[in-house]
């Protein structure tokens, strides 16, 4: 009887872990000299995906650039290249309906903005006039116009590029020296954007700044969302979802740059926002080793006894929100700046550059009210970086979250289901394209994993592969590959 009970336990056990895996169902490879490393890769969601690759080959007033173009199931389609002129530097680029816009900076005074098309390569160039030299920090398209933003002399400023009248227009109510944007967020279904900033007011407070424009730069709605006494915030966003404006972010407690916690309201309703502080979370500190995480737990308990709370202190990047099941679920993840790391490189000591050490990510899921339902996390304490990005990326099936990010192309995943764990943290090296393909020194500085389209993500980057049994591939060779992910 045990024996029967125990096999049916195991094919149960076994049948729900294969609805809960990574699968690499599709590979493209591009052969590179030992030379190239430097490409960018924009998603055009179901228009596939664009391979921005720079070269040396030098033609009368600059580079030729070479584009390429992958459909959903990786097959190159067109590839193309571009006279990039020598003094055009690479500052964004954007995804918009069925093009990709380049965003490159000239000199004090002007910039560039070339578009090209998804579907066969068409390419039209745009010349903006600066009307002040701005480091940019921001870049998006709302209809027919680019949005610009970004710090001059440390004061914020936006900009509107009209591609119809091919004209610049500086927006008012941002060269305020108190004052950080956050967030440009476009809402494509009705051609308005929404920019959110963090702005002292009165006795030191900092509340959050919201401003929605429409396409052409005209001010629709503004509104400003206060802390409670004794808090400020940190860090905010927009999230629209059919009907709604939800502002999500961290707050602090007053004097300070380090968020105690997240904060969640309706615009419709933001006097009433809701404060979580991050020892309020039931899996928050799952992340710690065990005994660790015990002697928190311990603290926490013995503070509450008291009438008090501990206090533990986060940076966190804050993701828009995803709605599921009648529910908004929010992503965050932690980490710390690190002043003095063997591993950084002279050019970070030299100027005393941080590097990056991210410790977690945090799942929360909320009602319609901002009432908090549950929580989730997953560590992430393997990354440590230079460049502050968000590395998890989330998707929603049904009622289960897949949470995933490679590091050193290595995709690391967890299945959740609300506070429920499915499938614990999981790696996967990266499929290659042959059975007897070995990765060999590997290089990190190109490799990345995104969102793609649906429930598709893509995984890409730089592999020198030896391959010593197949006949008709190369011993050795050094690839840029994108590999498309799916998970069930």
């Amino acid at each position: 009887m045990f024996k029967k009970v125990f096999g049916f336990v195991l094919i149960l056990f076994l049948f729900e872990a294969g609805f809960c895996q990574i699968a690499q169902s599709k590979r493209v490879e591009l052969e590179i000299k030992h030379y190239e490393d430097f490409f960018n890769v924009i998603s055009g969601e179901q228009h596939g995906i664009m391979i921005l690759k720079e070269s040396s080959k030098r033609v009368e007033n600059g580079y030729n650039w070479e584009f390429i173009h992958i459909d959903t199931s990786l097959n190159i389609t067109w590839r193309k290249e571009i006279a990039i002129d020598f003094d055009l530097s690479l500052i964004g680029f954007v995804h918009h309906n069925s093009y990709a816009y380049l965003l490159f900076d000239k000199n004090e005074k002007e910039m560039e903005l070339i578009k090209v098309g998804f579907e066969q390569g068409d390419t039209s160039n745009y010349k903006i006039q600066k009307t002040i030299p701005v480091e940019f920090t921001h870049f998006d398209i709302v209809g027919q116009s680019a949005i610009l933003a970004g710090a001059f002399n440390a004061r914020p400023v936006v900009f509107i590029y009209d591609f119809i009248n091919q004209k610049i227009k500086t927006l008012p109510g941002f060269f305020n020296n108190n004052s950080e944007i956050t967030q440009i967020s476009v809402d494509n279904e009705n051609n308005n954007f929404s920019v959110i900033s963090i702005e002292k007011g009165l006795h030191k407070k900092y509340y959050v700044g919201v401003r929605i424009f429409d396409q052409f730069g005209s001010l629709i709605h503004t509104q400003q969302v206060e802390p409670e006494d004794g808090k400020n915030f940190v860090f905010g966003i927009v999230s629209k979802l059919q009907d709604q404006y939800l502002l999500v972010g961290t707050y602090a407690k007053r004097k300070s740059k380090e968020s105690k916690g997240i904060f969640f309201t309706r615009l419709d309703s933001a006097s009433n926002v809701n404060y979580y502080a991050y020892t309020d979370f039931e899996n928050f500190f799952n992340y710690m080793k065990a005994k660790r995480k015990k002697r928190v737990k311990d603290r926490i308990e013995r503070k509450k006894i008291k009438g008090q709370k501990l206090k533990f202190n986060y940076r966190l990047l804050v993701h828009d929100i995803m709605e599921n099941n009648n529910q908004y679920i929010m992503l965050g993840e932690a980490y710390f700046p690190k002043y003095q790391n063997n591993s950084a490189s002279f050019q970070n000591l030299k100027y005393n550059l941080p590097t990056y050490h991210y410790t977690h990510a945090v799942v929360f899921g909320f009602d319609k009210k901002g009432q908090l339902l549950w929580d989730n996390s997953f560590e992430i304490n393997d990354v440590k970086t230079f460049y502050l990005k968000k590395y998890v990326h989330a998707d929603v099936r049904d009622d289960k979250i897949v949470l995933l990010y490679m590091f050193e192309n290595v995709i690391r995943s967890k299945f959740i289901k609300e506070s429920e764990v499915l499938e614990g943290k999981t790696l996967n090296e990266i499929k290659l394209l042959f059975e007897d393909d070995v990765a060999k020194n590997n290089e990190y500085i190109t490799n990345d994993l995104n969102h793609w389209y649906g429930h598709f993500f893509y995984a890409y980057g730089i592999q020198r592969i030896k391959n010593l049994k197949e006949s008709g591939v190369k011993l050795n060779r050094k690839i840029f590959y994108i590999n498309k992910l799916s998970y069930e």
